[in-house]
């Protein structure tokens, strides 16, 4: 969970519209894969300015019809029913490539086919008599054995889901990869002065005043507080943690899965990734989550403008 800091919350509202128009800045407020959404922008002319994100706003809508799981149409959820995909859309085909590629660097920790496992706890918990203790240990290894990023074979032609009864969730990537589409569409339109927030954030350039963005990053122990403020320079920043859905009383079983386990993943109370693109930094988030800290240590000396802020349960904060 992230939010603007200092930005303008004084806005007028067009009329059938959700965009929002001041003489400085042009704000739009929304919904993108089911998260809050924004896009925050600095541009001498307001018209202009007013037509770039109204076509950033379709863009987002065309990618959702893609990528989401809730929608029974979208491209996704016919891959997920079928166990295949003829002439899937190309944007789709790239983010499996780019989800498999933070699978290998991560060592397996983010899989995008962990969708077997949420449903196997949403139905549990969704029961009335629902044993605290999650699911039975038989059926959390029975669905485990269908997590595997691997088996997902990818073409420009056809996807393939490799073992019956897998399923794939973009929740952890596909944020990631509409804020960063939605960013190129604002720098191909002249705008060098944004910040966009759709799930996960990117900057470009600078505040008009000189300084960078300023994010808050909210506390994985208490949500109605920042932990830290950081400053965003021309990079991208996600945050995960299984604060964001909860099953059951306790805490203990949340929507970020340990695909090693099959069960939540409780390594951290929360993590931050600042990365140059929101893919990478919203992939890693989720990763980093099912990953003890050395582990994520590693990963991140290893890569390049990458670095992660990690919270442990008892409030303390590694900063890699």
């Amino acid at each position: 969970m992230l939010r603007i800091v200092g930005a303008t919350s004084a806005f007028v509202a067009l009329p059938g519209t959700t965009l929002a128009v001041t003489a400085l800045p042009v704000i739009w407020r929304g919904r993108a894969l089911g998260a809050n959404a924004s896009i925050t922008l600095y541009h001498p002319n307001r018209n202009a300015a007013a037509q770039i994100v109204k076509a950033c706003v379709k863009e987002v809508r065309r990618l959702e019809s893609i990528f989401s799981i809730f929608d029974p149409g979208s491209a996704l959820s016919e891959l997920n029913q079928l166990g295949f995909l003829v002439d899937p859309p190309a944007e789709l085909g790239a983010l499996l490539t780019q989800s498999r590629n933070v699978g290998d660097i991560t060592h397996g920790a983010f899989d995008v086919t962990v969708q077997p496992l949420w449903r196997l706890f949403v139905d549990h918990f969704s029961q009335l008599s629902a044993d605290p203790e999650g699911p039975p240990a038989t059926a959390v290894d029975r669905t485990r054995r269908l997590v595997n990023y691997s088996a997902i074979s990818v073409s420009a032609r056809q996807i393939n889901l490799l073992k019956k009864g897998m399923a794939i969730t973009l929740n952890g990537i596909a944020q990631g990869f509409i804020t960063d589409r939605v960013t190129d569409m604002l720098k191909a339109g002249g705008v060098d002065q944004v910040l966009v927030n759709m799930g996960e954030l990117r900057g470009l350039g600078r505040h008009p005043d000189g300084r960078p963005w300023r994010v808050g990053l909210t506390n994985p122990l208490s949500t109605d507080k920042f932990s830290q403020i950081i400053n965003v320079d021309n990079r991208a920043v996600a945050s995960s943690g299984g604060y964001g859905t909860r099953f059951g009383g306790d805490g203990r079983f949340h929507h970020l899965f340990d695909p090693n386990s099959g069960s939540s993943a409780n390594f951290h109370a929360g993590v931050t990734v600042v990365a140059p693109t929101a893919t990478l930094a919203d992939a890693l988030s989720t990763g980093f989550s099912a990953m003890p800290l050395d582990g994520v240590r590693a990963v991140v000396v290893e890569l390049d403008q990458v670095s992660a802020i990690v919270t442990a349960d008892d409030g303390s904060v590694t900063n890699i």
